[in-house]
């Protein structure tokens, strides 16, 4: 139970080992499917617990953080929960991610 999300997160190749190494740390690289677009790397997972207050999640939003602050190309972030809200975002995603929310009636 809880509140789930789609986390998808990127960062230039330079930086790819480093950010899997803190992936590795927290035994999460597994959760992500991982993708190459022109020179980024970007890491996708769904259906994850992804609260600000998890050690994990701190570690992992501070460096694409650090990286997004030396130079604003080099990283995004941008984490969408189960009711369709965004509750994260570093950076400018909307150049990798299209976020499209629908509502469809139940049948």
């Amino acid at each position: 139970m809880g509140y789930r999300s789609e986390v998808i997160f990127g960062v230039i190749k330079k930086h790819k080992e480093k950010l899997e190494e803190v992936l590795e740390k927290h035994n999460l690289l597994k959760y992500f499917d991982n993708m190459e677009r022109d020179n980024c790397n970007i890491y996708v997972g769904d259906c994850l617990k992804w609260y600000s207050e998890f050690e994990e999640v701190k570690e992992i939003t501070n460096f694409i953080d650090d990286v997004y602050y030396q130079n604003k190309d080099d990283s995004f972030m941008v984490c969408m929960g189960e009711d369709g809200e965004i509750h994260n975002e570093i950076g400018e995603y909307w150049n990798y991610v299209d976020i499209i929310k629908t509502i469809k009636v139940i049948v």
